[in-house]
C-alpha cells in the first residue's frame, strides 16, 4: 500500500495539496511512512486514512513521536514499544489493548487518552499530563509517574507492581483491585481515591495523602503509611 495525493484527495482537497508539497512521491504504507506522516502534522487524518485503506496501522515500535498531535486518535491495539512519544498531544485517543512498553510519554497531553488493558511496563509517564485518563487492566509495572497527574483516573484492577509513583496526583481516582505491591507513592496525592481491595503490600506511601481514601479490603502488610492515616482516610481497612 502506497499513499498518493489521489488517497487523500478522497478525504480533504486542502491536506491532499499539503501532502502533495511535501511528499510528492507519496509514502508508503508502512512504519516509516507513518512516522513521517505523523511528525508532518497529518494526524488530524490517521483514521479517516484507516478506514479508507483497510488495513491495520504498521507497528510503530521505536518510531520518534515526539509532540506529534494524536488527538481522537482511534488506534487500538497498536504496536509502539518504545517509541518516543515526548510532549505529544494525546488527547481523547484510544489506545487501548496496545504494546505500550518503554515508551516515553514525558510530559505528554493525555486528557481521556483510553490505555485500558495495555502493556505499559517501563514506560515513561513522569510529569504527563493524564486527567480523566482510562488505565483499568492496564500493566504498568515499573513505570515512572513521577509527577504525572492523573486526577480521576479509572484504574480498576490496573497493575503498578514496583512502580514509580512519587508526588504523582490521583485525586478522586478508581483504583479498587489495583496492584501497588512495592511501588514508591513517596509524595503522592491520593485524596478521595478508591482504593478498595488494592494490594499496597511493601508500597512506600511516606508522605502521602490519604485523605478520604477508601480502603476497605486494602492489603499492608509491610507497607509505609503516613502518621495519623487512620484519623484521615473515609473508609480504613480491618485491622
Amino acid at each position: 500500500m502506497h499513499l498518493t495525493t489521489d488517497t487523500f484527495e478522497l478525504l480533504d482537497v486542502l491536506l491532499a495539496k499539503r501532502f502533495s508539497s511535501l511528499f510528492p512521491q507519496g509514502l508508503p504504507w508502512d512504519s516509516a511512512g507513518i512516522e513521517k506522516l505523523l511528525q508532518a502534522g497529518f494526524g488530524s487524518a490517521l483514521n479517516g486514512l484507516l478506514k479508507m485503506v483497510g488495513e491495520p496501522l504498521p507497528t510503530l515500535e521505536k518510531t520518534y513521536l515526539a509532540q506529534v498531535s494524536l488527538v481522537g486518535a482511534i488506534i487500538p491495539g497498536t504496536d509502539l514499544r518504545d517509541a518516543n512519544l515526548e510532549e505529544a498531544n494525546l488527547e481523547d485517543a484510544n489506545l487501548s489493548r496496545s504494546e505500550l512498553g518503554g515508551v516515553r510519554f514525558h510530559e505528554a497531553r493525555m486528557i481521556w487518552t483510553n490505555t485500558r488493558d495495555s502493556n505499559m511496563q517501563k514506560a515513561d509517564l513522569t510529569s504527563a499530563a493524564w486527567v480523566n485518563g482510562l488505565l483499568d487492566l492496564a500493566d504498568l509495572t515499573e513505570a515512572n509517574l513521577t509527577g504525572a497527574s492523573l486526577l480521576r483516573a479509572v484504574a480498576t484492577e490496573a497493575c503498578f507492581v514496583q512502580a514509580i509513583l512519587k508526588d504523582v496526583d490521583l485525586t478522586w481516582s478508581q483504583l479498587s483491585g489495583a496492584d501497588f505491591s512495592r511501588a514508591d507513592l513517596r509524595g503522592a496525592n491520593l485524596r478521595g481515591s478508591n482504593l478498595r481491595r488494592a494490594n499496597l503490600t511493601g508500597a512506600d506511601l511516606t508522605g502521602a495523602n490519604l485523605a478520604d481514601c477508601l480502603m476497605a479490603g486494602a492489603q499492608l502488610e509491610g507497607a509505609l503509611l503516613p502518621p495519623g492515616w487512620k484519623d484521615v482516610v473515609f473508609e480504613a481497612p480491618e485491622a
